[in-house]
């Protein structure tokens, strides 16, 4: 009998440390479960933030490209009046052929340029000639 009593005794043993055992295991899923929802909730999170920031990312982007594209057409803009003015300038001191009517011919083809993508603002010069400096006319 005090065998069996012993056997008993070391049973309910056995079986309360693996019930001890058992409530530690369903407290550590309890706090895995919680720490999993946590994480899933912060990933949703971070995934909306991530789509922000690539949706900001790519209109930054796009308004870099539209400023590169005025730089590019103001650049272009400056070589033109650059250009426009190198010729006026060589007109005027006479290293252009020894002639001033050719101001007119110049200019002509500046309004066709300026109604092109020069800005409002910037207007061929209107240079007008004394007749005393124009060739005389042939008749």
């Amino acid at each position: 009998i005090s065998t069996l009593q012993n056997q008993i005794h070391s049973q309910e043993t056995d079986l309360q440390c693996q019930e001890e055992e058992l409530i530690r295991a369903k407290a550590d899923l309890g706090r895995l479960q919680q720490e999993e929802n946590q994480l899933e909730q912060s990933l949703a999170a971070g995934k909306i933030q991530l789509e922000t920031i690539i949706k900001s990312l790519k209109a930054t982007q796009d308004e870099i490209n539209q400023a590169r594209s005025k730089l590019s057409q103001i650049q272009d803009s400056q070589q033109e009046v650059s250009k426009s003015i190198e010729q006026y300038n060589s007109t005027l001191n006479g290293t252009h052929g020894g002639s001033m009517t050719n101001l007119a011919d110049m200019s002509e083809g500046y309004s066709d340029r300026e109604s092109g993508g020069f800005p409002s603002m910037v207007r061929a010069p209107q240079v007008r000639m004394p007749s005393e400096l124009l060739p005389p006319k042939v008749a």
